[in-house]
């Protein structure tokens, strides 16, 4: 009995681990991961699941979350302590690169964002540099800030 419990619980270990990218394929469909444990034991052609709407392309050296799912390995989450933002306030959300862009939607609705060239809508670059806010708010039909004496409607560059 001891002997059969212990091959189960050597069995369940093994259906969630954790690995490093090696290689990645975006070509496909879904992304394809080669993979290696800590054990150095390689997988290849492990499927990616992705968040909707999110899309990136991890380094190689970023770790990884792998599950058995309907027979199969698929990796779940990525994670790349390298490049990850620190000091977020609780609520916060950002989105970043390794280059150190980043998107951040910070407290108080303001958005941070922090790059080489920001493009904004299909003509960007036209017109006179100041950007009006165009998102209503769906109570006073009025942009956000207007009528209430709150914030501002212009965006400002800083730096």
């Amino acid at each position: 009995m001891n002997d059969l419990l212990t091959r189960l619980v050597v069995k369940l270990k093994g259906l969630v681990f954790r690995a490093v990218v090696r290689a990645v394929d975006d070509a496909k469909r879904n992304q394809q991961l080669r993979i290696a444990q800590a054990s150095g034991a390689v997988r290849e052609k492990v499927e990616r699941f992705a968040e909707y709407g999110f899309a990136s392309h991890p380094k190689a050296g970023a770790e990884v979350v792998v599950v058995h799912a309907g027979g199969r390995e698929v990796v779940i989450a990525v994670e790349d302590a390298r490049y990850r933002l620190k000091g977020l306030e609780a609520g916060e959300v950002a989105l970043y690169d390794d280059l150190g862009s980043k998107v951040h939607l910070k407290r108080g609705g303001i958005i941070h964002v922090s790059a080489e060239t920001v493009l904004l809508g299909a003509n960007a670059g036209d017109g006179d540099g100041v950007l009006t806010a165009k998102t209503l708010n769906p109570l006073t039909g009025l942009p956000y800030g207007e009528g209430a004496g709150l914030g501002s409607t212009k965006v400002r560059a800083e730096g």
